[in-house]
């Protein structure tokens, strides 16, 4: 079975973050690649626009994300509580992943 993408708009929507903020986690992730937050190109992620840097995420890199904002996000900073953010981002981004697998199934 083919491995199933969510697109980097799809993530900021789901984890009610910006685009900037994105770009920022993908730039930490980078630039620190011996700790515990890792993507790893191919596994986690691929570029789709190589100009820009632009990508797409597995389930695996998605969930990385949330929970890096789960770890770093202060008490109250944002939409979700810091409780119930990870629980709450995993399940949007799991819905995001079985409705591209359900469109690509049909297509």
């Amino acid at each position: 079975m083919a491995e199933i993408y969510i697109t980097s708009q799809e993530l900021i929507k789901t984890l009610k973050i910006s685009s900037q903020e994105l770009v920022d986690i993908e730039t930490f992730f980078d630039a620190h690649s011996e700790d515990e937050w890792e993507l790893v190109k191919g596994k986690d992620y691929r570029i789709t626009v190589r100009a820009t840097g632009l990508r797409e995420y597995t389930a695996t890199g998605a969930y990385t994300i949330a929970k890096y904002l789960e770890a770093t996000r202060k008490p109250g900073f944002g939409t979700f509580s810091k409780n119930g953010f990870c629980t709450l981002s995993v399940r949007f981004v799991e819905h995001s992943f079985a409705s591209t697998f359900l469109i690509t199934a049909l297509l």
